[in-house]
């Protein structure tokens, strides 16, 4: 039995289509299997059946639009049922449907349709031609099991099914969740596409810890089979265990980054994005970071106050490498010729100056800023803003705390809150 770490105390969501945290991913994983294949080694989608995907190929249309694809016929559920096209159009209406119950919805903005053509083929019409239309839209349509789908979809979220999925088709079954112990999966001997033909350890459980401090700690303390991206702080020790012998540790390029997000819309306020008719919903504007091109100077010069250099080595030990963008390093779409955001707190003062923010005692660099003619609030109101972040992971603390003290050098103030991550995901 394999035992992983799972850092937080919320419930996980079981469901493949309405899931939005890592734990619940990790966990569905290894249940259900997924749309389109990839190639492990070069992270490409394969035009052909692979081990672990329910699509064995699929043709384009000329113009770009339609995908066409094809269904393997050796899969099932564990009831028995077939996997087939109709687990494809169900999921799509789960998320498209105006309930909006599942956080796949986006896709809805690229994808027009998705038709059943026969019980194994299925077509997708997309709204524009594009070479990101497989990764960025279709292969989140995940197959459900449709002959278990609750008559109200709305209802999705509130089903037995996401803590006691028992209905699934992975390497792995469902054993058991222990609210706040354990989630338990157990090998699924009958999975088709096992490289032995038998699944080889008895299963994985998933061990809650509070943080990943605690996840490091179990793991040298041979309470865990693995961890990995462990807190930069605690690598030292992981590398002294493996001089010593006790640990093996493998080492590759970082899948995934820090960002700081902005509210745009008034916070006092919140809306969801479109009425019942489909139509925009006026979302008011930030105090602060609103969408005007005073707000936008204004968060750009929050970028120029940060210096990322400092959050590398204070955060993240020296193990962190900043990125001009969203693209990573080790990606072919990495551009190396992309410079990022310099570190210049004289010209982010300058810039908040000019945007209305000024220092409310001019004689001191470090005293709160305030509006004076900023144009999205008040005159008078404090350069304050809460800034929030998942309590379990300590560098994106850390990260935030010293952003915080550069920021309060030129006079902005950021009222930092660490929650579980749970309720910082109900908030957003």
């Amino acid at each position: 039995t394999i035992l992983r770490s799972n850092a937080g105390s919320g419930d996980p969501i079981m469901n493949p289509l309405i899931y939005s945290d890592t734990t619940s991913s990790d966990v569905v994983s290894l249940l259900v299997p997924g749309l389109v294949g990839v190639d492990p080694q070069t992270a490409s989608f394969i035009n052909g059946e692979v081990p672990g995907a329910i699509v064995n190929g699929w043709t384009i249309s000329e113009d770009g639009l339609t995908y066409t694809f094809t269904l393997r016929e050796d899969m099932f559920w564990t009831d028995g049922e077939q996997i087939n096209a109709d687990d494809i159009i169900v999921s799509w209406n789960i998320i498209a449907d105006e309930s909006s119950v599942s956080p796949r919805a986006y896709i809805t903005d690229s994808i027009e349709s998705v038709t059943k053509i026969d019980d194994f083929t299925f077509e997708v019409v997309m709204a524009d031609a594009g070479c990101d239309a497989i990764g960025d839209a279709i292969a989140a349509i995940s197959p459900f099991p449709e002959h278990i789908v609750p008559e109200d979809i709305a209802t999705l979220p509130d089903q037995d099914y996401n803590l006691n999925p028992t209905v699934t088709s992975g390497v792995y079954n469902f054993s058991e969740y222990r609210p706040s112990e354990t989630i338990s999966v157990t090998a699924n001997q009958a999975y088709v596409d096992a490289e032995l033909g038998y699944v080889n350890n008895d299963g994985v459980i998933f061990v809650t810890v509070p943080d990943l401090t605690v996840a490091v700690d179990r793991f040298l303390a041979g309470e865990l089979s693995y961890i990995d991206g462990p807190q930069e702080s605690q690598r030292e020790q992981i590398y002294t265990a493996a001089d010593a012998g006790e640990v093996n540790v493998y080492t590759y390029p970082g899948d995934s980054w820090d960002y700081l997000a902005f509210n745009l819309a008034d916070p006092s306020n919140p809306q969801n994005g479109y009425d019942e008719d489909g139509n925009l919903i006026d979302q008011g504007i930030h105090p602060i970071f609103g969408n005007t091109e005073v707000a936008r100077d204004v968060r750009y010069a929050l970028a120029l106050a940060v210096n990322v250099d400092e959050i590398i080595e204070g955060a993240t030990f020296g193990e962190g490498t900043r990125i001009p963008s969203f693209s990573m390093p080790s990606s072919w779409a990495y551009n190396d010729d992309l410079d990022p955001i310099p570190f210049d707190q004289e010209t982010a003062a300058q810039m908040l100056d000019e945007a209305g923010w000024v220092n409310s005692d001019p004689s001191d660099p470090s005293s709160v800023r305030v509006c004076d003619g900023c144009g999205t609030t008040e005159d008078g109101t404090e350069f304050r803003f809460n800034l929030m972040t998942n309590e379990e992971n300590a560098r994106r603390t850390a990260i935030i705390t010293i952003a915080q003290d550069q920021w309060s050098e030129i006079g902005v103030y950021a009222e930092i809150e660490t929650i579980e991550f749970y309720t910082m995901l109900d908030l957003m």
